[in-house]
């Protein structure tokens, strides 16, 4: 289905709590304040076009398709070896969900329209049902399902309490309800770039009671409108809404988490010292950082896309980044000119062994295997994450006693 979803599922994390940024996103697209880009979707976001030709080879893989009829489809597979790789672990982790009489659906449409109103206009200019498209959906014969959803992307995604999903497993139990009886489903994050798989299971009553509660009231509060709807910025909500960056709620919210008073600010902001602050005080600031960061990221957006139509501001300008030299000519044309110069060929051309992906891509299960035992990795470094992270804590280099010694060296 082709056409404009008001309330589209990939977005709820904001719509289900800031109803008002709805109506607000539509003013300022229809006033110009925010302007589409209309460059290829390659060139515009070339991120998520990746993720974009990633699903749809998975997809394929999912129906059988041949690697002649994917390369045909999708061009990019034939030398992008980390898109190929990444459809590949998905696909995989699909296949060992399935059981012996379980039903498999590829890229499933998922109605809502028990709980949304029909708001979907497409190219004729008629209504469809709400709804989305589930990457894919198992359903077991002993009542429960799973439903998968493949992230190309590199910021990480988290199955827990993920509204999108939610959102997808009720348009599925209520598809599925005249069918068999539902009790159980899983939703499923399948991130292989970040090596990141993520499952969380629910009762089939709790997600209607999600869809009864939040979803029908949020969608019945946008469409009634002003004064009923509300802005509610936080992390979640702001991080891809379009008018992150001048929004005054957002920038309400945000500055008084950094200053106690904005008002009495004049020239500059006063930045305070980390090493004055308490471990509760750095804890709060700490929560808040991602939000804050955020916001900084689209008030830089603002400022870039302001300057690239020509305004002025002052205080910035638009310059050419630093780049790294290349060669302008071919590999053999340089040969020739570097051999005419008296270097010979260990001296122009380097070799070295391909990467594991490239070499992982050429062979079979079985040399996969034998492969493995040469192959290690590293542990990662130290990095901080929240709680609700469901990696396991390691254990300080340092003992608190030697961290206390240092400190009153220090």
């Amino acid at each position: 289905m082709s056409g404009h979803s008001r309330l589209s599922p990939s977005s709820s994390s904001r719509w289900l709590h800031c109803t008002a940024s709805i109506q607000a996103i539509e003013d300022d697209l229809e006033s110009g304040v925010i302007v589409k880009d209309k460059r290829p979707d390659n060139i515009a976001n070339p991120a998520a076009y990746w993720g974009t030709q990633c699903h749809t080879i998975s997809e394929m893989m999912l129906l059988g398709k041949s690697s002649k009829e994917i390369g045909k489809e999708v061009p990019e597979s034939l030398h992008d070896d980390e898109l190929n790789l990444t459809a590949e672990a998905y696909v995989g982790y699909v296949h060992n969900l399935m059981r012996i009489g379980s039903i498999l659906m590829v890229e499933h449409r998922v109605n809502l329209g028990r709980w949304i109103p029909n708001e979907v206009v497409n190219d004729k200019g008629e209504e469809e049902e709400q709804g989305g498209t589930a990457d894919a959906i198992i359903v077991h014969l002993d009542g429960t399902i799973d439903m998968i959803d493949l992230k190309g992307g590199m910021g990480m995604v988290f199955a827990k309490d993920n509204t999108q999903l939610k959102i997808y497993s009720g348009g599925i139990l209520d598809e599925f309800d005249m069918i068999t009886d539902i009790k159980k489903i899983r939703t499923h994050i399948v991130q292989p770039r970040r090596d990141h798989y993520d499952v969380e299971e629910y009762l089939a009553s709790d997600i209607i009671r999600f869809m009864d509660v939040m979803v029908e009231s949020a969608a019945k509060e946008i469409a009634v409108g002003h004064p009923v709807t509300v802005f509610a910025p936080s992390e979640k909500a702001c991080q891809w809404c379009p008018r992150a960056g001048y929004c005054e709620a957002q920038n309400g919210r945000v500055t008084a988490d950094i200053v106690a008073d904005i008002d009495s600010m004049e020239e500059e902001m006063e930045i305070v010292d980390p090493d004055t602050l308490t471990i509760k005080q750095l804890i709060r600031v700490q929560a808040k950082s991602a939000e804050i960061a955020g916001f900084l990221k689209s008030v830089e957006k603002r400022i870039f896309e302001r300057l690239s139509s020509g305004k002025k501001t002052t205080g910035y300008k638009l310059v050419q980044k630093n780049t790294n030299r290349k060669w302008a000519s071919n590999d053999e044309t340089l040969a020739k000119v570097l051999a005419d110069m008296g270097l010979d060929d260990d001296q122009i051309w380097a070799s070295k062994i391909g990467t594991i992906s490239a070499i992982e891509k050429q062979l079979d299960a079985k040399q996969k295997k034998q492969l493995a035992a040469h192959i290690t990795k590293p542990e990662g470094a130290p990095t901080l994450a929240p709680t609700s992270d469901k990696r396991p804590s390691i254990q300080p280099a340092l003992s608190q006693k030697e961290m206390d010694e240092l400190e009153d060296k220090g």
